[in-house]
C-alpha cells in the first residue's frame, strides 16, 4: 500500500505542472517535495542528493521570492507530521524500503540533469525512467 501511495504522489507530482498551475503552487509543490526527501535522507540514510536537487530547483525558479516564511513554516510541519505518521505506521525498516525506489528513480532523474518544473523538457523526457 505505501509503495503505491508513493508511486500514485508521484505521479500527481509530475502531472501537477500543468499549464493551470501558478507558480506559487509549483515552488510550494517543490519545497515539500525537497522537505519530505531531506526527512528521507536523514531517517532512512539515503544519500542520492535528491534533497539538494530540490533545493536548486527551488532556488533556480526564484521561489524564494514567491513563499513567505510563515508559508515555509507551515508546509513543514505538515510534511514532518505526515513523515512521522507515516514513519511510526510502517515502521523504519519498511518505511524506507517503501520509499527506497521511488527515491532513487528521483536521484537519478536529477543527476541526468532532467529538470522537471520546466514544463516542455519533462514532457519531453515522459518519465523519470531510465
Amino acid at each position: 500500500m505505501g509503495k503505491r501511495a508513493l508511486v500514485v504522489s508521484l505521479l500527481l507530482f509530475a502531472a501537477s505542472y500543468s499549464n493551470a498551475e501558478s507558480k506559487v503552487e509549483r515552488c510550494e509543490n517543490m519545497l515539500t517535495s525537497g522537505m519530505y526527501n531531506e526527512l528521507l535522507e536523514d531517517i532512512c540514510g539515503f544519500k542520492g542528493g535528491v534533497f539538494s536537487g530540490f533545493q536548486d530547483a527551488y532556488s533556480r525558479n526564484s521561489c524564494p521570492d514567491l513563499i513567505s516564511t510563515n508559508k515555509i513554516h507551515e508546509l513543514a510541519e505538515d510534511v514532518a507530521k505526515d513523515t512521522i505518521k507515516r514513519h511510526l505506521a510502517f515502521g523504519e525498516h519498511d518505511f524506507c524500503e517503501l520509499n527506497l525506489d521511488a527515491y532513487s528513480d528521483l536521484s537519478l532523474a536529477f543527476k541526468q540533469g532532467i529538470d522537471m518544473f520546466n514544463q516542455n523538457e519533462f514532457k519531453q523526457k515522459g518519465s523519470l525512467e531510465k
